[in-house]
């Protein structure tokens, strides 16, 4: 009876290890599904994925686990200053709050970047920021960073769904 409950306990938790990570084209998918169908926000063709990387978070024996999502994209910069305009538009409340180009500078620690995408570092970028907003609608939070490159446009963002 033992060894059958130790295996049972066994394959839950590879199960659960298992799906820890998250693959790069479904964290793709569903931060442009979050930011359309949540934030009208739309990564158009003109928006290229860099990077992406999620994943599962919390202790596979806590019964509260969410699911982190980053990603960073390349566009023309005509395509971040679109993004600018339209966020720069809408009422600040306690879940939007958005900076302009001049005021955007703060970059929030992500601590579990440092497990699910070691390439996140915004904070690295030599050029300023350009913009940044956090919002929050239903089960999701997101953070975004804007940076204006010499010849293009990175934009790195970070969902947590609930």
């Amino acid at each position: 009876m033992i060894i059958l409950i130790g295996l049972i306990v066994a394959v839950s938790l590879v199960s659960c290890l298992s799906r820890l990570r998250i693959a790069s084209h479904e964290v793709e998918r569903r931060v442009h599904e979050i930011l359309k169908s949540g934030f009208s926000l739309d990564l158009t063709n003109s928006w290229r994925t860099v990077n992406a990387s999620g994943g599962v978070v919390g202790s596979p024996l806590h019964i509260r686990r969410w699911k982190e999502y980053f990603l960073e994209e390349e566009s023309d910069i005509s395509a971040l200053e679109n993004w600018s305009l339209l966020l720069s538009q809408r009422k600040h409340t306690p879940d939007f709050f958005f900076s302009p180009s001049g005021y955007a500078s703060r970059i929030m620690a992500h601590p579990n970047s440092t497990k699910l995408a070691l390439w996140w570092e915004p904070e690295t970028n030599s050029q300023p920021m350009y913009m940044s907003a956090n919002m929050g609608y239903d089960r999701w939070i997101v953070n975004m960073y804007g940076f204006k490159k010499t010849t293009n446009a990175l934009v790195y963002i970070h969902v947590i769904e609930h």
